[in-house]
């Protein structure tokens, strides 16, 4: 995994330091700062949020309120899917007449 350093996080977004700053400061994004590092390095999870940041600030001229409530949103919607993945994997190892009768009671079907 490449981490960015803050300058070349700014680059590829086309950012200021200070709106990155900004992000930081308000929880948007959190870099890994490492002890002998320089600065905080960004994930490629961190870009995407950051670039994902961007769009809603400036393409679509949201305010600070608006993106944190969009945020919280994305936020729910990852958890959730990381939920039903472990859950499709738990099913997944049931023996073959559980998964059926749960895919018989999830489609509203009764019996399986």
């Amino acid at each position: 995994m490449t981490l960015l350093t803050r300058t070349q996080l700014c680059e590829a977004l086309r950012v200021e330091t200070t709106r990155i700053d900004v992000w930081i400061s308000a929880g948007w994004i959190r870099p890994v700062v490492a002890e002998g590092d320089p600065g905080p390095r960004f994930s490629p999870a961190d870009t995407a949020r950051a670039a994902f940041l961007l769009s809603l600030e400036r393409d679509m001229a949201l305010d600070a309120e608006t993106v944190e409530t969009m945020l919280s949103l994305v936020d729910q919607i990852h958890g959730l899917r990381h939920e039903l993945r472990r859950l499709g994997q738990a099913i997944e190892a049931q023996p073959e007449h559980v998964r059926r009768e749960i895919a018989a009671r999830v489609s509203g079907r009764p019996g399986g």
